[in-house]
């Protein structure tokens, strides 16, 4: 007949699988939002980028308009484009560990990073993280 202590050893082992397996769930799940989340990120990230257009194309249109109300409202929306840009690369960034300049010139291939206005954002909030602040920064991926 099994001891007091040998049934509260097999119980605590029982009760250990059962977390771990708890555990595991949990993981699991926290790893498929974080898919979630980061896949929207970039679906976002591309559909502002879209929609901020080039300045001088913004100055093209604007120069035949003769209304002195419709000019700083479309100057706005360019701004105001371009802040939630930088607010989703701020937050992008975020979520990850580490970022480095070789991650950015892999995301400029990958064609995420299109324009050299979108690389001096990324850069500009990289620049900033600790694994950045020491070495060689390398020049740009996208000539200006």
């Amino acid at each position: 007949m099994p001891t007091a202590l040998e049934i509260a050893s097999i119980l605590s082992l029982i009760v250990a699988i059962i977390g771990l397996g708890f555990g595991y769930i949990e993981y699991r799940k926290r790893t498929e939002t974080e898919i979630v989340l980061r896949t929207q990120l970039n679906s976002l990230l591309n559909r502002v980028r879209s929609m901020v257009p080039y300045k001088k194309d913004m100055e093209s249109i604007l120069e035949g308009v003769e209304s002195s109300s419709v000019i700083p409202w479309a100057w706005n929306k360019y701004k105001g484009l371009s802040d939630l840009y930088v607010a989703i690369v701020t937050y992008y960034l975020s979520l990850e560990k580490k970022f480095n300049y070789d991650d950015l010139g892999r995301l400029v291939k990958a064609g995420v990073v299109q324009t050299s206005w979108e690389e001096q954002i990324w850069r500009d909030i990289i620049a900033l993280r600790p694994e950045n602040k020491t070495g060689i920064i390398p020049d740009f991926f996208i000539k200006k």
